[in-house]
């Protein structure tokens, strides 16, 4: 049996079939329950069926501390097992005891805090333990496998993560932070250090989202970023109504907060392990991702929020109008930086001459159709498209001619599709189509009709008509191919015996697994 070149060299020998199926019914099971219990908590605890404590733990505070404290030990557990699971490469397999370290600090810190209640004593040894892990959590949501980047991306994608937190680091200021300072170093560093443990998690779960997860871990990353914004709101909000009525204790939404987000913590590594029987490194990261996010935006404007509150107390002369002019020059600077990256993002995906989206962006749309046909079951396919006779153009009218004659056959195939298609331009005189939801050959040979008949209208370079001849492979997905390398190399098979069909009997395009021409085919 050949070897798998998408397995990592560095990766243990895969477990065996038996394994793997065994223990993928059994995590699929682990998972319901898992999903099953976080719900039922959180909705009994919305409509008010766990009571806030008033100072001593009633019984629905206990129950809901129990099942808090048990989503942690549920989280531990099954971190750890996703640490140690064989079918995992090595760099996911640690990220996963770096978070089991995390689980097992948080839950060292509600035991810490049952032992040592908290005092007038600041840190005691559950804010130590808690604090602790924070920064071993972001170190392992950083190790996750991430999508291959440039450096200057990945350079970029940490600039606009910092800028996230900076922004959330100025609304937690204005919100508790800023008010809860005293002249008392013990309660500012109290003030201080739970806020920028939250900003630890808001700077990693932004980094994740900017520069997107591999496929292999990308859902687990999304429950996990899932569970510290539910932890973050729950955090602010808190210390905001204690900044404003003293001492209160959590009311029933943060309560729910804080138990869909032990839940969710607890389902990423459950759902890790479901999928490790199928675990491979995405194969997406062969090509660089260009991510262009809006969360740096929207970190600008939740950053200008508080300071136009905050303004509102200054005088119009001269801080208002400073407060203003600066929130106009921001608005300015980052109009004409989101103009010059929708400049350079159709740069690197499209072609110069004709426009048309280049072999990149064709990859990203044959994996975004792939995917969609497999989870939806329709079908889709994808021609290749060799001009015929370019070179004798190129020969007796020049090049420019050529430029132009690309140009005009790109627009016509542009026409002949639908809009949700994708046209691009391979290289040299070869075009690429990808067509989705089809599910026959006679859907896939009406388009086809319709650009051969377009085709048949000549096409003026300068004084010279010029009639475009091409040869056309078609390879329709059936189901079974998930791989865009694959079904490109069946439509250039079929577009190659197009072409060598085209000196004997004239055919102009063929299916892949076509063995004879049939009517459809020939033109």
């Amino acid at each position: 049996m050949a070897a798998d070149v998408r397995r990592p060299p560095n990766a243990d020998p895969p477990p065996p079939r038996w394994y793997a199926r065994e223990r993928g019914g059994a995590w699929r099971i682990v998972a319901l329950i898992v999903y099953g219990l976080g719900a039922f908590a959180v909705l009994f605890e919305l409509i008010g069926r766990f009571t806030p404590g008033t100072g001593a733990p009633d019984g629905g505070t206990a129950v809901m501390l129990s099942c808090l404290a048990a989503f942690t030990v549920a989280t531990v557990v099954f971190t750890t097992v996703a640490g140690f699971n064989r079918a995992l490469d090595r760099r996911t397999r640690t990220a996963w005891r770096l978070m089991a370290v995390s689980s097992v600090l948080s839950l060292a810190a509600v035991v810490a805090r049952g032992i040592w209640p908290p005092g007038s004593v600041f840190p005691a040894p559950g804010d130590v333990l808690g604090l602790a892990a924070g920064p071993v959590l972001l170190a392992g949501l950083l190790w996750f496998p991430l999508r291959s980047q440039s450096r200057r991306d990945r350079q970029r994608a940490h600039i606009d993560a910092a800028l996230v937190a900076v922004a959330a680091g100025m609304v937690l200021w204005y919100l508790y932070v800023g008010p809860s300072l005293t002249g008392d170093a013990e309660l500012n560093l109290l003030a201080i250090a739970y806020p920028a443990n939250d900003l630890m998690r808001v700077f990693g779960a932004t980094l994740v989202l900017q520069r997107g997860a591999a496929a292999s871990v990308r859902r687990p990353m999304v429950l996990i970023c899932l569970a510290l914004l539910a932890y973050i709101v729950a955090d602010v909000d808190l210390g905001y109504q204690q900044v404003r009525h003293g001492s209160v204790q959590p009311s029933h939404w943060q309560y729910a907060l804080w138990l869909a987000a032990g839940a969710l913590l607890t389902a990423a590594p459950v759902e890790q392990c479901l999928r490790a029987r199928t675990h491979r490194l995405a194969a997406d990261q062969r090509r660089d991702h260009v991510v262009v996010s809006r969360l740096p935006y929207l970190g600008i404007v939740a950053a200008y929020v508080p300071l136009l509150l905050a303004a509102r107390r200054l005088p119009l002369a001269p801080f208002g109008g400073l407060v203003i002019g600066a929130l106009i020059v921001t608005a300015l600077v980052v109009a004409r930086q989101v103009s010059a990256l929708r400049e350079n993002s159709e740069l690197i995906a499209t072609d110069p001459l004709t426009g048309l989206v280049n072999r990149r962006r064709l990859y990203q749309a044959l994996d975004l159709a792939l995917a969609r046909s497999t989870r939806s079951g329709s079908g889709m396919a994808v021609m290749l498209i060799d001009l015929d006779g370019f070179k004798e153009v190129n020969d007796t009218l020049g090049h420019e001619a050529g430029d132009r004659l690309l140009v005009a056959f790109g627009a016509l195939l542009r026409r002949n599709v639908l809009g949700t298609d994708t046209v691009a331009r391979q290289g040299g005189d070869e075009f690429a189509i990808v067509l989705s939801n089809i599910d026959t050959q006679d859907q896939a040979a009406a388009v086809v009709r319709r650009i051969m008949t377009d085709m048949r209208n000549p096409i003026m370079l300068g004084d010279a008509p010029v009639c475009a001849r091409a040869s056309i492979g078609i390879a329709l997905s059936d189901g079974t191919v998930t791989d865009a390398d694959e079904l490109l190399r069946r439509a250039d098979t079929a577009m190659y015996r197009a072409k060598r069909r085209k000196g004997t009997e004239g055919a102009q395009f063929e299916f892949y697994g076509a063995e004879t021409p049939e009517p459809l085919q020939s033109v």
